[in-house]
């Protein structure tokens, strides 16, 4: 009996299609569309070198899981001190992605692992060297980067961005310089930031225009992730609803809780 996945080909395919259909030229949000974003513009300048096909796909997906569990290990390793919790930590860690919920290798699910925490991975590793040495050039560089992750994948994207982001205010607002100085300072950061998201989103719609010839429109990003939220984005509390015996049950949209309560994890970090 095949597993689960391996009955659905539209797991694998639906993911593939819009790097397949980049490739040969039509652009995510211009004359496409990609349900989990716009992670095919970064595969085309690749798939341009080493040639398309299902193996170098892979291949680089390969890379990008290995890179995303490097990022948790490493920034896990300097953070947590007790090392024997960091090896329990990052087992459990491993055991919840791949086992608990889906089975290994049997269930590869692209759409989270890695298109999902890589930015996620990549917010901590940042997160961890801002503060450990705060400066405004790699405040900059680190939000420009973030701002990408909105281009990669919007679900996991924006609170990877805004995670960061409210990290370093609170490492500002709990400093101890006098209050004057700490408005002043968060001001600065807020508008070093809109400046960077502005530049970094402009610049990305200009390489489109040279690209695909067209800007792309922003306004699709979340299209289908509202409409995932149920009713065209008539918001969280309007999310998905099944059917058990008869009756609606109703359920919150569970990227966005998880979302709510990592980024309430890291301001309290």
């Amino acid at each position: 009996d095949f597993h689960r996945y391996n009955e659905n080909a539209l797991n694998f395919q639906i993911v593939i299609n819009p790097i397949v259909q980049t490739f040969f030229g039509k652009g995510i949000w211009i004359n496409q569309m990609s349900q989990y974003g716009g992670y095919p513009y970064f595969f085309e300048p690749i798939l341009k070198v080493v040639g398309l096909s299902i193996l170098n796909i892979t291949s680089i997906y390969a890379l990008l899981m290995l890179a995303s569990l490097s990022l948790f290990a490493y920034s896990l390793y300097k953070i947590i001190d007790n090392k024997a919790l960091l090896v329990f930590g990052f087992i459990g860690f491993l055991f919840i992605h791949f086992f608990s919920a889906s089975l290994w290798p049997y269930e590869l699910y692209l759409q989270y692992y890695p298109t999902r925490i890589l930015f996620p991975a990549i917010c901590l590793f940042l997160g961890y060297h801002y503060l450990k040495k705060p400066s405004v050039k790699f405040y900059l560089i680190s939000i420009s980067i973030l701002t990408l992750g909105l281009i990669w994948c919007i679900d996991t994207g924006i609170f990877a961005l805004f995670a960061f982001l409210a990290a370093t205010l609170y490492h500002i607002f709990s400093g101890e310089d006098k209050n004057i100085t700490k408005i002043k300072d968060i001001a600065y950061h807020f508008v070093y930031a809109a400046l960077a998201i502005i530049l970094t989103l402009s610049l990305f719609a200009l390489y489109t225009k040279l690209r695909f010839e067209s800007f792309l429109d922003f306004s699709k990003i979340v299209e289908i992730p509202f409409y995932y939220l149920g009713g065209g984005g008539k918001g969280v509390m309007n999310t998905w609803v099944y059917v058990k015996e008869g009756e609606n049950i109703f359920h919150w949209q569970h990227a966005w809780v998880l979302g709510f309560f990592a980024l309430i994890t890291t301001v309290a970090y």
